[in-house]
């Protein structure tokens, strides 16, 4: 039964060569807990190797193997648009990460010239982000979640990313807080096998990348049963909408803050690629940022001091 597991994904990733010795590789897995003895000197595959490491999930119960992820590419906005392209990675997500990635990112078009404020021959969409915002829907789906996994799907103008489950963190607190995931095991192996970080930066990582780009702000959305996170291809600022530049300017403060600094007008106008004498529109967003309380004065008796989120 062990050889339904890619173990060749599980040593590579830890950074050691897999043992000759069968009885020493049955250790290893069996520590990791991926695999457990069975009566007459046979092993049973746990679900944590099964998702991990698994060659075909659909080879395992029905639980396990719609815990594949799927990616849909379509010919338009919306799900009503034609298919172009659709593909199920059927193996564990050790095996398959990097293939998935890579897959996802031959398929985002490349555009040179766009009209927006975006570096010709770039992707539309970073590909730290896309990987993070992967990872992460990978390790932070519910697992008792039936009937449903992680799915990618690319649209004309954005990319969205769902996994099974609502979010242990709020939305708008991603940046900030300490990660939460309701798979520990999985997680921590996925970190130590490098297909994420170990600091709970991912989001940062996403937001920053999204800022260095001038993209539109990354999306962030809970519902009862899904956690959504949509990348948007570029856009001019007069094309966004006024939830869009508010987000922007709320992640932007907290990205800042992380940093040790505080947002400035200045600092949000080169964020959303706005000109210098066009700052009166910049000083908008702000104000309606602090009626909507999103963000803070940093110090209320020196207005002028920048600002803060408002979870700071």
């Amino acid at each position: 039964m062990v050889d339904s597991l890619e173990v060749a994904a599980y040593y590579a990733g830890i950074g050691r060569p897999a043992p000759e010795s069968r009885e020493v590789l049955l250790g290893d897995l069996a520590n990791e807990r991926l695999i457990a003895p069975d009566v007459g000197g046979r092993w049973n595959i746990l679900n944590l190797g099964a998702i991990l490491l698994a060659k075909d999930l659909r080879a395992f119960e029905f639980g396990l193997s719609r815990k594949a992820a799927r990616f849909v590419a379509y010919d338009g906005d919306g799900r009503t648009a034609t298919v172009m392209h659709r593909r199920d990675f059927d193996a564990g997500y050790a095996v398959d990460f990097d293939g998935l990635n890579r897959h996802v990112g031959t398929l985002i078009p490349s555009p040179e010239d766009n009209g927006a404020v975006v570096r010709q021959a770039k992707p539309l969409f970073p590909s730290v982000a896309i990987r993070e915002v992967l990872a992460n829907a990978l390790i932070h789906q519910d697992m008792t979640l039936t009937g449903t996994g992680p799915t990618v799907e690319l649209f004309r103008n954005r990319l969205e990313i769902t996994n099974p489950g609502a979010p242990l963190v709020e939305t708008d607190r991603f940046i900030d807080s300490p990660p939460r995931s309701r798979n520990e095991a999985l997680a921590s192996l996925m970190r130590r096998m490098g297909f994420c970080e170990e600091q709970g930066t991912g989001i940062d990582k996403v937001v920053e990348a999204t800022e260095e780009a001038q993209l539109p702000p990354p999306d962030f959305r809970a519902g009862r049963a899904a956690t959504r996170v949509t990348l948007f291809g570029p856009r001019r600022f007069a094309e966004l909408t006024t939830e869009e530049r508010l987000r922007a300017c709320f992640l932007h403060a907290g990205l800042t803050h992380l940093r040790g600094g505080r947002m400035r007008n200045a600092t949000l106008r080169v964020r959303l690629g706005v000109d210098q004498r066009n700052a009166a529109q910049v000083s908008q967003v702000i104000r309606l940022a602090l009626d909507r309380k999103l963000i803070r004065v940093a110090d209320p008796l020196h207005p002028r001091s920048g600002y803060l989120p408002y979870w700071a």
